[in-house]
């Protein structure tokens, strides 16, 4: 257990290489723990995804599949393996089959909203990704996809809506406060923009991306 959690330490800085030569060592061994190994194959898979060895990826993926195959988080793994391969089709079912063991897993709904997106249902994909907001109002992945979703359907306000209570916990992130300043200023609040950008400007002065939309912001004005 302390190897495994040494393992995850190494995730969270970003020695992925070491991480996976940890988790392959532990293998070798030959008391671990029906738990402790399905975690070990799956997160060797998600390494080897990383890595961009797909093969190796289902390799273990199926390995603890074998072990538990009601996990719906290895489920959202096997969804988010076939999105890189391009099988858009395996990867829905996947992601669904996630979604019937748990409706409360934010990221089998982004992963069908994104599948969704894909196949050009718009209506859909923005419905599965408020899903996923709701369950998780703070997921940064989810609410950056509903902002960019929404400048091209009806819910940029409601997209605001959701930046500003993210921002009331979060008001040191430059990237959403960005993309809530822009989202004004599609809406034309051009001077709430131009507050939300200068405030940006002021926590991250070398950001090109707010220069930029700052000299936008005052050709409006």
């Amino acid at each position: 257990n302390n190897v495994i959690a040494l393992c995850d330490a190494l995730q969270e800085l970003g020695e992925y290489s070491e991480a996976k030569l940890k988790y392959e060592e532990l293998l070798i061994k030959k008391s671990i723990s029906e738990e402790n190994l399905f975690n070990i194959y799956k997160q060797i898979g998600n390494l080897s995804v990383r890595d961009g060895d797909l093969e190796a990826a289902e390799e273990y993926y199926n390995k603890a599949f074998s072990i538990d195959s009601k996990s719906d988080t290895l489920l959202v793994n096997f969804g988010t393996l076939e999105m890189q391969r391009g099988d858009y089709e395996k990867a829905l079912i996947r992601f669904r089959e996630a979604i019937e063991i748990n409706k409360s897993n934010a990221k089998a709904w982004i992963g069908l909203g994104m599948i969704h997106r894909k196949y050009g249902d718009h209506e859909l994909s923005i419905a599965n990704i408020v899903c996923a907001l709701d369950l998780e109002p703070e997921n940064k992945t989810a609410l950056k996809l509903y902002s960019d979703w929404s400048v091209h359907s009806s819910c940029i306000q409601s997209a605001c809506e959701r930046l500003e209570a993210y921002l009331e916990k979060n008001d040191q992130d430059v990237e959403f406060i960005l993309i809530y300043a822009k989202l004004n200023f599609i809406l034309g609040k051009i001077d709430k923009a131009k507050l939300e950008a200068e405030k940006a400007f002021s926590l991250e002065p070398e950001n090109i991306d707010t220069l930029e939309f700052i000299n936008i912001v005052n050709k409006k004005i």
